[in-house]
């Protein structure tokens, strides 16, 4: 059976007092290695966030392709999900609303020309669709 090392890493002992032994900000045994992100992943930062949403919503407007995986023909244009669109929408209505003054400038910008195009693509494709 394998042998289990506990470490105590705590900065105070049982009586309240800093510890001698563990100093402020010391690495664990893993390295520097285990922390760092892998280099090929984008920075996760707001507009990746929203820009995640928005691809989401136009895939369920039937705007973006969908892949061999999806079941549907190639060559054809997939069918729009105004219920997931009209959801994707309301989620970043949600997100717009909760973070109101707390955004920079550009991304604040950026999240009100997402939901004005979503909601222009909306309208179009739901107008579109109840012709046929």
């Amino acid at each position: 059976m394998a042998e289990i090392k506990v470490t105590d890493r705590r900065s105070f002992d049982s009586e309240g007092e800093v510890r001698a032994e563990v100093t402020p900000g010391a690495e664990s045994d893993a390295g520097p290695e285990a922390t760092e992100q892998p280099r090929d992943r984008p920075e996760v930062d707001f507009h990746q966030l929203v820009f995640s949403f928005y691809q989401q919503a136009l895939l369920a407007l039937g705007l973006l392709a969908q892949g061999p995986a999806s079941g549907s023909p190639q060559g054809e244009p997939p069918e729009a999900d105004l219920a997931t669109a009209q959801y994707m929408i309301d989620l970043l209505e949600m997100l717009q609303g909760k973070t109101r003054n707390n955004l920079t400038p550009a991304e604040d910008k950026f999240l009100a020309e997402v939901l004005y195009e979503l909601r222009m693509v909306y309208i179009h494709v739901a107008r579109s669709g109840a012709k046929g």
